[in-house]
């Protein structure tokens, strides 16, 4: 039989749809099979005997977040050279869906459950798909972080860094999954050959610079000392930071100030469209109504007429 599955192809039709551009082995009939049909008849018989994982959540359910350690000396364009942040057993971190109403940020999360601290601005979409418990999940990249002093502690027991190697060594539903998120860095890994400037994979917060983003605000403080002048700290601090470690804390700190700047302009701008979708007219005819009227408004109004006539004006 095997010389037959390596044996050229003929012709044939379709049992199914019809077609008569099938190729079969040439010990079969003149009828079979085409490919399609036959994945559509493998999709089918697999669902009915449970052997699927059927897609039971429409919408996203979770967020997965990709946290990047690339190893000193190692070129940022190479694949097999990153590490990301998983748990013991080898999964990546998750929550439950980031975008949800009443739920907690991804850097709120991170911050308490993995003892990370990231930022909204240095999150950037990653991949789309199934994961293998069939929820319909989004993942995103965390390409600028650093250790967190609130909970690191407690959390730094429980996770681990893995290489997508191991992530995919394992034959288990989530396999697939990852081979999807592996794709997808591929792809942002070309573009940041295109444009390295633009396009920052993996750029790790040293506790130096963790502290001088503490002087900004920008990472939350466990403790507050009265002796310690976050201003005279904040020169040392920038002093021992490498050329990517500031390039992150000026775009922070600009991320921050024109986050501010919005939220100021806002109340301003939502006031002007009330005026231009005519929001006010009503009231301001009200308000003005008493200055239109004529000296002569309570003189009486004849019949038929709405107002008092006015006179010609000379």
């Amino acid at each position: 039989m095997w010389k037959d599955l390596f044996a050229p192809a003929r012709q044939g039709s379709c049992l199914y749809c019809r077609q008569t551009t099938l190729t079969i082995a040439p010990s079969a009939s003149e009828v079979g099979i085409c490919d399609v049909c036959s994945y559509a008849l493998r999709h089918a018989w697999q669902r009915s005997q449970g052997e699927r994982i059927a897609a039971l959540v429409p919408k996203v359910a979770r967020t997965y977040v990709l946290v990047p350690r690339l190893p000193k000396g190692r070129v940022e364009t190479d694949l097999s050279a990153y590490e990301f942040l998983t748990d013991l057993d080898g999964n990546l971190p998750y929550m439950e869906w980031a975008a949800k109403e009443g739920s907690r940020t991804v850097p709120e999360w991170l911050e308490s459950a993995v003892g990370i601290t990231t930022w909204q601005a240095t999150l950037r979409s990653c991949y789309l798909g199934y994961s293998g418990s069939a929820d319909f999940s989004e993942v995103v990249l965390a390409w600028a972080w650093g250790k967190s002093l609130v909970s690191r502690r407690s959390t730094q027991d429980r996770f681990r860094f893995t290489k997508f190697a191991l992530l995919l060594g394992v034959p288990t539903p989530d396999a697939g999954f990852y081979l999807g998120i592996k794709v997808a860095f591929e792809a942002l890994l070309w573009r940041l050959e295109m444009q390295p400037d633009a396009n920052k994979m993996c750029v790790v917060m040293r506790e130096l610079a963790m502290n001088y983003l503490r002087t900004k605000n920008l990472v939350p403080c466990s403790s507050s000392s009265d002796d310690e002048d976050p201003a005279s700290m904040s020169d040392a601090f920038r002093a021992s930071m490498t050329t990517d470690e500031l390039t992150v804390a000026s775009f922070l700190v600009k991320s921050v100030d024109e986050a501010r700047r919005a939220k100021a302009i806002l109340p301003a701008t939502m006031a002007q469209e009330a005026v231009e979708n005519g929001d006010g007219q009503e009231q301001g005819e009200e308000d003005g109504a008493e200055d239109l009227q004529p000296e002569d408004d309570k003189t009486e109004i004849p019949a038929g007429f709405a107002r008092p006539p006015r006179g010609l004006v000379r």
